[in-house]
Parts: structure tokens; C-alpha cells; sequence
């Protein structure tokens, strides 16, 4: 009966979670997206969505193997979650691709640009993984609501498609989604 009873809480922490990071997955970041998507529209408000990919995450996992790798993955998770609100939420949707729902800003420009600086700063410092110092940058591309979409796909095609434009501009930077409806 205990066995079961844990392997129950193992497959609910699976249901919801990342295995690797512990952070949401994409199940329970789109549920707390809709949620935020009818806050907001109740009560006029906006929200920021940010889309980050890690730069040369892939020759970390080259040089240093993928073990590195996911503990690397599973430090910046962490550095993550400890620079954030408890509102806040963070979901890795793969890879090395994480995306960060910033509900109820007062300011959301300025109260984004804050968390984006937050971001860098904390990952000027290197992480220490066995015997290596391993540096990491990240690209952020984001999205407001309603301004770049008003329903969860379009928001994060306009984050993806920002974080790829800041992808461009070189290490360390971030863009604003530029809606259009063409």
C-alpha cells in the first residue's frame, strides 16, 4: 500500500512537473496561463510572457557531456526560481528552452525589464559542476498581454519569435515581440 501510495505521487509530480528541473511543465504552465489570460481580461490588465533559450547550451553538452548538461539545466532552473515572485511561473519546455509567465505586473515594460536584468546578472556568475566552471547566457524574447496576443499560442509564437530576433543581436539579449496581424 505504501509503495503504491508513492508511486501515485510519483506519476501526480510527473502529471505536472518537469522531472529533470521540477519546474511546471507545459501542462501546468498553460493552466495557470489561461488562468492569468482571464484575470487579465476581467480586469483589463497586462501580463508579461518570456521566452528564453540558453546560448551555446549545446557545447556545454559537447565538451562536458550531458550529465553536466542537465545539471547545468537543473542550476539555472534554480537561480530561476530564486530571483522570481511565487507568482511567478517558470516552465523548461524542452531542451534548453525555459519560458517565464509574469502575472499582474503594475508596470509590465518596466517590472519586465527589471526581471530581465535580474536574469543576466544572476547568470554572470558560473556554475560549478564537478571540477568545471561553466558560463551560460541566455536570449529572452517577450510578449505582452493582450499587446502581441490574446490566447496562449499566439503569445508564445510572439516570445518564440522575439527570443529569436534577440538570438541574432548576439549573447545576453533580449527583444519585445512586435505583433501584426498580417
Amino acid at each position: 500500500a505504501i509503495e503504491r501510495k508513492q508511486a501515485e505521487e510519483k506519476l501526480k509530480f510527473l502529471s505536472l512537473y518537469d522531472y529533470l528541473t521540477r519546474l511546471p511543465n507545459r501542462v501546468l504552465f498553460y493552466d495557470r496561463m489561461k488562468q492569468e489570460i482571464a484575470y487579465a481580461k476581467r480586469e483589463k490588465k497586462k501580463f508579461a510572457l518570456m521566452f528564453l533559450d540558453l546560448d551555446n547550451f549545446k557545447e556545454v553538452n559537447d565538451k562536458f557531456g550531458h550529465d553536466t548538461g542537465d545539471q547545468l539545466l537543473q542550476g539555472v532552473a534554480k537561480r530561476f526560481s530564486k530571483l522570481l515572485r511565487k507568482t511567478d511561473t517558470t516552465c523548461r519546455l524542452g531542451g534548453d528552452e525555459f519560458i517565464i509567465l509574469l502575472p499582474r505586473l503594475t508596470q509590465p515594460r518596466e517590472n519586465t525589464v527589471d526581471v530581465v536584468q535580474k536574469i543576466f546578472i544572476s547568470l554572470r556568475e558560473p556554475f560549478l559542476i564537478g571540477e568545471n566552471q561553466i558560463y551560460i547566457n541566455t536570449s529572452i524574447g517577450i510578449a505582452l498581454y493582450p499587446d502581441d496576443g490574446d490566447e496562449e499560442e499566439v503569445l508564445i509564437k510572439s516570445a518564440d519569435k522575439a527570443m529569436y530576433l534577440a538570438k541574432k543581436e548576439g549573447p545576453n539579449n533580449y527583444h519585445w515581440a512586435e505583433f501584426k496581424l498580417t
